[in-house]
């Protein structure tokens, strides 16, 4: 979804990663072939990528890969951005890129994101894309002709999110029937 990330491998029981509606986000897909690792940030706008969140994406790939101290590359392309498209956002991805990628390499686990492949504005350009962690391999696809596009469905899957969101370990219920 907007502003989400992701992150998954091929020993996961949902090996696939995907995103969809980027048309004026970007999507930011990367994978590992050595660990067979993969992510996915679907970004809205700019400050999506400011120090704290891309603190998080690369301590997650960290983790994700249990500190080895080999390190790790994971090989991304970029995708959607078909409405609103501005040069100086992709500019700025690069840029944030660069710096985390110049911090991580000196760590005990050294993380780089490579940026192999811009797609916004090719024909291998997609709104949704789908990678799967076993190969590698991209999916484009169109998720409005997927059989889960019902209007039950959606409603169904939106209450389910919503209620998982919800979910805590110890949640606290303030009820107040004052009348």
């Amino acid at each position: 979804m907007q502003q989400g990330f992701g992150i998954t491998n091929y020993e996961n029981e949902k090996p696939f990663i995907s995103t969809y509606g980027m048309s004026s986000c970007i999507g930011i897909v990367g994978y590992s072939e050595k660990y067979k690792l993969a992510f996915i940030l679907h970004l809205d706008n700019k400050n999506i990528i400011f120090d704290k969140n891309m603190g998080k994406i690369y301590f997650n790939i960290r983790k994700a890969i249990k500190n080895n101290s080999d390190g790790i590359i994971l090989n991304t392309q970029l995708f959607g951005a078909f409405q609103m498209y501005n040069q100086e956002f992709v500019n700025y991805i690069y840029s944030q890129i660069n710096k985390y990628n110049n911090y991580y390499k000196n760590l005990e686990c050294p993380i780089k994101i490579n940026i192999i492949k811009n797609n916004i504005g090719t024909s291998n350009n997609s709104s949704s894309i789908c990678i799967n962690t076993i190969n590698g391999k991209l999916y484009k696809y169109d998720p409005r002709k997927g059989n889960l596009n019902t209007v039950n469905t959606k409603m169904r899957m939106f209450e389910l999110r919503i209620l998982s969101n919800l979910y805590t370990n110890q949640p606290n219920l303030y009820i107040d029937y004052k009348i």
